[in-house]
């Protein structure tokens, strides 16, 4: 037997119709902009490819700030510039 899902029952839809509702609705993520339920055992794959995404995408972020820290932590590779002292050629 199915789990009962009020957003699919005809019999609720005046109850669904209500703006309040339906920006909660819209807000806790079970409808879309144009009103259409969500389903979300199909889209939690999708869901999981997002984050799994984020979490990658922070991991660079954080392997990139390590990289550019230890690039300004190291020390200058510094030329000794030796001054000469030349006597100036006259004729």
């Amino acid at each position: 037997m199915t789990s009962y899902n009020a957003l699919y029952d005809g019999n609720m839809r005046h109850f669904f119709e209500n703006s309040v509702v339906q920006s909660h609705l819209y807000r806790t993520g079970q409808i879309d902009k144009a009103g259409r339920v969500i389903d979300l055992d199909k889209n939690a794959s999708k869901l999981h490819i997002i984050e799994k995404e984020f979490q990658n995408a922070e991991r660079a972020e954080g392997r990139r700030q390590r990289d550019e820290e230890e690039v300004s932590h190291k020390p200058r590779a510094t030329t000794q510039h030796t001054k000469t002292n030349t006597i100036p050629f006259s004729n």
